[in-house]
């Protein structure tokens, strides 16, 4: 039984993220004729003259990289597609960034939005392929991102680069051997990077950041980012930030950089909105120490071993103390 070529090339286009080359279809025993006919039905769209796509397939970074790598032999998917490709958070996509090796010259077709960054230095160890699209290591994205974002956007993608196990000693090398005078994203993550070495800590989240930012006041006690609590010589609970001084730690929870929670946690109780919330969200809070004995922590998170668990009545807010909304004053810390 023949198998229908439409078929056959849909199913490909389909693994190709929506897009297929004329050569494909030639392939299959789909002629140019054809090609026209399906075009002039709006059953398939024009890229360029030999890159073609599926009509009504979702539009998406991965069909719009896996276009524009299309373009030229030697093209890769960069900057700002590469980081969104690797899913980093924040990043502005309006275009498709793809880079070339200098000596290429590439003309673009009016109906993509690509920008082409020629560069001397594209060599392969700085190459991946992400589901199937060509494209430039994550390191090498991070080198090459501050060129066209800003320093918070390089900032907001590193974090997560760090996070999901790259090294912050991978990245420096290839930062480093990039680098060249004038060179601007090589300059921005180098500085960020300079940054993490002072502070001795990076951030576990963006959000985390946001949160350091806003608390990091000239007029509050002095502020510690990644704070680890130890009992008797061991650690039993780190804070992303605490005011050692003031026995206040913080909390910052979030599922995405645009969505959060923040707990603020003293020595008996967190004001998180209702009685009884350490008992009720062992999870999200976390004691300096005790009532009954400042110096000993008392609660950590569940996924460390407690020291102690508060009581139900060491737990409580004083009586006066109501849920806080957006208008709503925070309710006083017991003393």
């Amino acid at each position: 039984m023949s198998v229908d070529p439409w078929a056959q090339l849909t199913q490909r286009a389909v693994r190709q993220h929506g897009v297929f080359l004329r050569k494909q279809a030639s392939a299959l025993g789909i002629d140019s004729r054809r090609i026209k006919t399906a075009l002039r039905d709006n059953r398939i769209v024009a890229f360029s003259e030999q890159i073609l796509g599926l009509a009504g397939f979702p539009s998406s970074v991965r069909r719009d990289a896996r276009a524009a790598t299309w373009l030229s032999s030697g093209a890769v998917a960069s900057h700002r597609t590469a980081a969104a490709l690797f899913g980093f958070e924040g990043i502005p996509f309006n275009h498709t960034d793809i880079s070339v090796p200098l000596e290429q010259r590439l003309r673009v077709p009016v109906t993509m939005k690509v920008i082409v960054h020629h560069t001397s230095q594209l060599d392969k160890k700085d190459l991946v392929t992400v589901t199937g699209i060509p494209c430039t290591s994550k390191a090498r994205t991070l080198a090459d991102l501050g060129s066209v974002a800003s320093p918070d956007v390089v900032l907001q993608a590193l974090i997560v680069a760090h996070r999901d196990g790259l090294s912050l000693h991978t990245i420096r090398s290839v930062a480093q051997r990039l680098h060249r005078p004038g060179q601007q994203g090589t300059k921005v993550l180098l500085g960020h990077l300079d940054a993490f070495a002072r502070a001795g800590n990076v951030p576990e989240s963006w959000f985390e950041e946001v949160v350091r930012r806003i608390i990091d006041h000239p007029d509050l006690p002095r502020l510690i980012p990644q704070y680890e609590l130890r009992h008797e010589g061991r650690v039993v609970a780190r804070f992303d930030h605490a005011f050692p001084d003031a026995r206040v730690a913080v909390e910052s929870h979030s599922r995405s950089a645009r969505r959060g929670m923040v707990f603020l946690c003293s020595r008996i109780c967190l004001a998180t909105g209702y009685p009884g919330c350490c008992t009720q969200n062992p999870a999200h809070a976390w004691i300096l120490g005790s009532a009954t004995n400042p110096g000993v922590p008392c609660l950590t998170d569940r996924k460390r071993t407690a020291v102690r668990w508060m009581s139900t009545d060491e737990c409580q807010l004083p009586a006066e103390a109501t849920p806080i909304g957006h208008d709503t004053p925070v309710p006083p810390i017991p003393q």
